[in-house]
């Protein structure tokens, strides 16, 4: 069996993607970022639009097709469980720009938000 996008040792079927396809909600803040993870791998760009605050259209949303999203390692969740409605999440996703053929990493730490009871990413600087 081959691990999730996200890391985890559970198989995509059974991990990220009923998330994405929205047979299942994120029941953390992490689970969510995990999910958008696995999106960006899969390409899945009306579930990154949906689990966002604020609304962007599709035209400012950047999908690279050059950016291959290699790992990911999330370095610690703050809040962010069932019962909360704010939480962040500090990780690392690595990748590979099939342009340059170059590696890299993006790091952030993430905001999430509960909204109407659904765990959204708060784009940073909005």
């Amino acid at each position: 069996m081959t691990s999730c996008f996200c890391g985890r040792s559970l198989s995509f079927s059974n991990c990220c993607q009923p998330l994405i396809l929205g047979h299942q909600k994120a029941i953390t803040a992490e689970q969510l970022m995990r999910s958008r993870y696995s999106a960006f791998v899969v390409g899945n760009l009306d579930y990154l639009l949906s689990t966002q605050i604020p609304l962007v259209s599709q035209d400012e949303f950047d999908l690279s097709a050059h950016i291959k999203w290699t790992k990911l390692i999330v370095k610690n969740s703050i809040q962010g469980e069932d019962k909360d409605q704010h939480g962040h999440v500090l990780f690392e996703a690595h990748f590979n720009d099939l342009t340059s053929g170059k590696l890299g990493i993006h790091s952030e730490l993430s905001e999430f938000k509960k909204v109407n009871g659904d765990w959204k990413y708060v784009l940073p600087n909005h």
